[in-house]
């Protein structure tokens, strides 16, 4: 019998960076707080500084800084830690001797492996490869030919026992609190080190049952037993917390989670809608009006579930005194518009012959249907949220829509609209649109931002006789791969009264199309179409400085998505101690929220809805609370593709086998361990 020769492909690779532990990277932290500690052992001033003082005193020490630089990154080897870490780093020794460092724990972590008796029951499998692959304290080990993460055995004497007795209380500041724990049983060597650190982490959900939260996430690293949280906490949600004690040593892992949870403010109902505004109306084949309305989503305390739009007959007289109301409004003091809310509050549908719709949260439009020409309507949205007393609905907020008379209107044929607000083909309106040869576009080009012109001269358009143009630019697909600053605008309106328009605010590598209409004669259409090129091949009269114009927040989308962004290192930052990441879904009610280290500034979703628009929101939690938000859209694609498709070799197959039971020896991988199976 031939047996087959097996070749393994052993990609170098050292600690996976999807892998990443709060544990481990504590550990490294604690090293370098250790060897600063070492420092300054005979300096007897300088070791009472150091009980109260030994993260800011380790900020200001190069060696020190220099040290925990690779401890709160994520690299896919030493080589690459070394190179991006330690390039710029004056004490570049010393951060080097850190990436050797997590390499060396990521391999092995403390305690032994569990023997099992039975081991052939254990199908060949590599399901992990180093330690540091097992999430927490687990173990890489090997069990007859088969790898697997278990729970070590024994306990390691220097190890910090686990925190215990999680104590949470509310500070008189409202949204701020204060969580204790207990370290018992310390010996005299433990209580004395000034380098342990706790890694604190919690979990939340609008019911106090545990199986109803999110999964754990890390909200901060401490060196004192206990931590202060300011504004992180929502009302009207339940938290749960536990604490995880980590030394130079290693760790034993998290400790008994807190009992739920609850600010004492209640959740409030969302604000009103903000922005609302008329988009395109159209008269249809029946003479009856359709207009769009479109508003920004409130601020809420919960996620919003979704909202309700309703319409009313109403007269010029209620919307004239209305709209007189809000330019009152716009012009008044905090004080003086106390009044003004009061008044507010007394318009409304309520008891009148209404029509409504239920909105899902992702869309922020709606097209109102069936309004009967010359007439006046009020509107009104709020939005609606879940929260652990029941639903609750928010603030309304209120517009007024003016039809016109069906016999002075055109009927005019629009585009579908998506229900994710997003045109789905380019607009034509009549019979007399002109060819898009007499309208010439400017090649996109830079100066303080993307802009471009749009003339008609040659158009039959353009004459001596004055007249006014509304120009609309309309934002179609972009590249999956742009990193370069977005435009919130999807849409860029401008009207003139010459035969050209200038359009700004665009965005870096986007396809566009255009609609040029005469105002006093808008069935006569131009249309055209443009795109704009990247940000490094876009024309300008100087450099454009894309690195520091690039959306914080970017998303390559592929089967899965996979967001990133940018760590701010200005000289005034805060100290960055996590990152909140929200998830915005159309499929599901509430938003997914994240919360994730600071060395940690990228996130992968799975199983996404195909065809679906996605905002991703990311805040970084300072030492001074939370951060500015950065946001940014995705789509995903039309039809997600088969992940677990395997492109297989000529004349051979993939399987898996284990690695030898010697870490010492063998290179950490991060993927799936390939072989070549070659039959001789």
């Amino acid at each position: 019998m031939l047996w087959p020769t097996v070749i393994f492909i052993l990609p170098v690779l050292l600690i996976d960076n999807t892998l990443a532990d709060e544990l481990l990277s504590a550990r490294c932290q604690a090293k370098c707080l250790h060897e600063l500690e070492l420092q300054y052992q005979k300096n007897a001033e300088q070791r009472r500084n150091l009980k109260h003082h030994i993260i800011q005193m380790c900020k200001d020490d190069d060696i020190c800084s220099a040290c925990t630089e690779p401890c709160r990154e994520s690299f896919a080897n030493v080589k690459s830690c070394k190179e991006i870490a330690c390039k710029d780093n004056l004490q570049s020794e010393a951060c080097k001797k850190s990436c050797d460092y997590l390499q060396r724990i990521y391999t092995e972590k403390p305690g032994a492996c569990p023997k099992i008796a039975n081991q052939s029951n254990y199908e060949c499998t590599a399901l992990c490869h180093l330690d540091g692959d097992c999430p927490e304290t687990g173990k890489c080990c090997s069990y007859g030919c088969s790898r697997q993460c278990a729970l070590p055995k024994g306990r390691d004497p220097r190890l910090l026992p686990k925190p215990s007795s999680i104590s949470v209380q509310e500070r008189k500041r409202k949204r701020s609190i204060i969580i204790r724990w207990v370290m018992q049983k310390l010996t005299r060597e433990q209580n004395a080190a000034n380098s342990n650190l706790y890694v604190v982490q919690w979990r939340w959900g609008l019911q106090p049952e545990g199986e109803s939260m999110t999964e754990w996430q890390t909200v901060t690293v401490r060196n004192k037993p206990y931590a202060i949280l300011k504004h992180l906490l929502s009302p009207g949600r339940y938290y749960q917390f536990r604490v995880g004690a980590v030394s130079i040593h290693g760790s034993l892992g998290f400790g008994q989670e807190s009992q739920p949870f609850k600010l004492s403010k209640e959740a409030r109902a969302p604000s009103p809608p903000r922005d609302i505004s008329l988009g395109a109306s159209k008269l249809t084949s029946i003479g009856l009006w359709n207009q769009i309305v479109q508003w920004t989503p409130p601020a809420s305390d919960l996620p919003i579930k979704n909202y309700q739009l309703s319409w009313a007959v109403s007269s010029a007289s209620e919307a004239n005194a209305f709209e007189e109301m809000m330019r009152r409004r716009a012009t008044l003091t905090t004080h003086d518009k106390r009044s003004l809310d009061e008044e507010e509050e007394a318009w409304g549908i309520d008891g009148r012959d209404r029509h409504s719709v239920i909105i899902p949260s992702h869309t922020t439009q709606s097209e109102l249907s069936g309004l009967f020409p010359n007439s006046v309507y009020i509107v009104e949205i709020h939005a609606s949220v879940d929260s652990s007393e029941g639903e609750l609905h928010g603030e309304k907020g209120i517009i007024f829509v003016r039809t016109l008379n069906a016999s002075n209107s055109d009927i005019v044929k629009e585009p579908p609209v998506d229900e994710t607000g997003f045109d789905l083909a380019v607009p034509t309106a009549s019979s007399d649109e002109d060819d898009d040869t007499n309208v010439e576009i400017q090649t996109p080009f830079y100066d303080k931002e993307l802009l471009t012109t749009v003339s008609w001269i040659n158009s039959a358009f353009c004459s001596p006789e004055k007249k006014t143009f509304s120009v609309k630019a309309k934002r179609g697909s972009c590249r999956e791969y742009q990193l370069n600053q977005h435009s919130d605008r999807t849409v860029h309106e401008v009207r003139v009264t010459e035969c050209t328009a200038v359009i700004r605010g665009l965005t870096f590598d986007c396809d566009y199309s255009v609609e040029i209409l005469e105002v006093s004669n808008p069935k006569r259409i131009l249309t055209s179409s443009f795109s704009t090129q990247p940000c490094s091949s876009t024309p300008s009269n100087g450099v454009i400085p894309c690195l520091s114009l690039a959306t914080p927040v970017f998303c390559i989308v592929h089967n899965s998505v996979s967001c990133q962004w940018v760590r701010d290192r200005g000289p005034n930052a805060d100290t960055v101690i996590g990152y909140r990441v929200a998830l915005s879904s159309p499929m599901r009610d509430d938003t997914n929220i994240t919360i994730l280290p600071p060395q940690i500034r990228e996130i992968h979703y799975e199983n996404l809805v195909a065809s679906t628009m996605y905002t991703v929101e990311v805040q970084p939690i300072t030492n001074r609370g939370l951060g500015k938000a950065l946001t940014t859209n995705f789509l995903t694609h039309a039809r997600l593709l088969d992940e677990n498709v395997i492109e297989r070799f000529p004349g051979g197959e993939i399987i898996e086998l284990p690695l030898e039971s010697s870490a010492s020896s063998m290179v950490a991988l991060s993927t799936l361990l390939t072989i070549l199976y070659i039959i001789l």
